[in-house]
């Protein structure tokens, strides 16, 4: 009994050990202690000051203009009171964040950054730079009006592509409010942008990208370092892209989530997207699935005249599963959109309702698809053990896309299933193999 009463005495002594500093409107950097009493002024002081772990940051209410760049120590954590405590940025410097936190990959930041607001203005480039750090959170946050992106989440240092040499874990972004911080800039960039992590959880924010003319907004989610995520999880999220308005490579591609090197496990689910899901190079790696995608609303307000999409597979696609999705007022639900000697094996798609598919042309024979897979070019792609069942189609009525499933320039398309769906109001068939000879099994 006495041993258990030490052990417990140590770890209250240790958790009392953590101290709260504060900054205030009317605190001084020069002559304040950082105490509740006798608080600093800015929350550079506060994090050029504040290196113990465990340690607090508390932003009281209030508006803050901060010049210079803050730097995170490892374990410091950063609290306000809400939307009232407001970080207000002026750095100019281009592809500079006005909150960094970098260490050397496979760090445990055991910390978070909760119940502020960040606002960039539109002058400062990026809102967060996150680098190698693990167990970190940003949760019940407001961010808004950063330029180029707002929180740049990577699991190693820096941000050049490739699979970090060890994964971030147990990072989570949550409960926030996104709004204008994704910049076009001939690719995209992201509101958020993650990669290089190992069961990253991304729930319950709302994120919002149309606030730019046409042609200079990003997307609300997007990879960084390349991607490499596995066993991550995007859900009950609402994510708005503004519709397309023309060409994609002038006025930006209709991405609400754009992903790259998803190495298996990842999951998308119960959210509400205006806009579609786009991801590339996807492995199973030791999981079940690369991809589950289940559950979602997906759809524009109305349908348009250019072409918008609700999921896109690119280059090949193994041991994914898309199933119980509202698709509603879009061209094309789910795309396959393949390169040379790609190949799409063991998909299931399954459970889901496309509603008013076509391109509003005023004639049917559009384009447009429930389901399609295609070739860029090389028409040497194989889809192998695809499985399509208990769907319902419905074309939109005088804008309806010739076919309701077209498998276009495939090498064959081997040990396919369709079963128990339901097409309705498509131009020419609800099924179509072009050239129809790709068809076997």
């Amino acid at each position: 009994m006495k041993k258990i009463l030490l052990f417990l005495s140590l770890c209250i002594c240790g958790i009392s050990q953590a101290t709260t500093y504060y900054i205030s409107p009317g605190g001084n950097d020069a002559s304040g202690t950082g105490t509740v009493g006798n608080p600093w002024k800015t929350l550079y002081k506060a994090t050029s000051t504040v290196t113990t772990a465990g340690d607090i940051i508390h932003v009281n209410a209030g508006t803050y203009v901060e010049t210079i760049q803050c730097n995170l120590n490892v374990g410091v954590s950063i609290e306000g009171d809400g939307v009232t405590s407001i970080i207000k940025s002026t750095l100019t410097t281009p592809y500079f964040a006005l909150l960094r936190c970098a260490s050397v990959v496979g760090t445990n930041g055991n910390q978070h950054v909760s119940n502020l607001k960040f606002d960039g203005q539109m002058a400062t480039t990026w809102g967060f730079d996150i680098e190698g750090r693990s167990n970190f959170s940003i949760h019940d946050c407001t961010i808004v009006d950063f330029f180029d992106r707002g929180v740049i989440w990577a699991g190693g240092e820096g941000f050049a592509d490739g699979a970090p040499s060890v994964y971030a874990t147990g990072n989570s972004f949550y409960n926030n409010i996104m709004h204008n911080c994704a910049d076009y800039n001939v690719y995209g960039r992201g509101c958020l942008n993650f990669g290089g992590q190992d069961g990253m959880l991304i729930y319950n924010n709302t994120i919002t990208q149309t606030q730019r003319p046409q042609g200079q907004n990003g997307w609300p989610i997007k990879a960084a370092s390349g991607g490499f995520i596995k066993g991550c999880k995007i859900y009950n999220n609402i994510l708005t892209k503004i519709p397309m308005g023309g060409d994609a490579g002038f006025y930006g591609w209709d991405f609400c989530i754009e992903l790259f090197n998803e190495v298996g496990g990842n999951e998308i689910y119960n959210n509400t997207i205006q806009g579609s899901i786009d991801m590339n190079y996807q492995s199973k790696g030791a999981y079940a699935y690369s991809m589950y995608i289940h559950d979602n609303t997906i759809m524009q307000p109305v349908l348009n005249t250019w072409r918008e999409n609700g999921i896109i597979f690119e280059f090949s696609t193994p041991d994914a599963i898309v199933s119980n999705n509202h698709f509603k007022n879009i061209t094309y639900g789910i795309v396959f959109n393949t390169r040379a000697l790609d190949q799409v094996t063991n998909v299931t798609i399954k459970n889901n309702l496309f509603e008013n598919i076509g391109q509003n042309l005023g004639t049917n024979g559009n384009a447009g698809a429930a389901i399609a897979t295609y070739s860029e070019g090389t028409d040497d792609y194989i889809v192998n053990n695809m499985h399509i069942y208990n769907n319902t189609a419905i074309a939109a009525p005088g804008n309806a896309p010739g076919n309701g499933i077209r498998f276009n320039g495939a090498a064959a398309v081997l040990n396919t299933k369709i079963n128990n769906n339901v097409f309705q109001g498509f131009y020419e068939a609800w099924l179509i193999g072009y050239p129809s000879n790709i068809i076997n099994t």
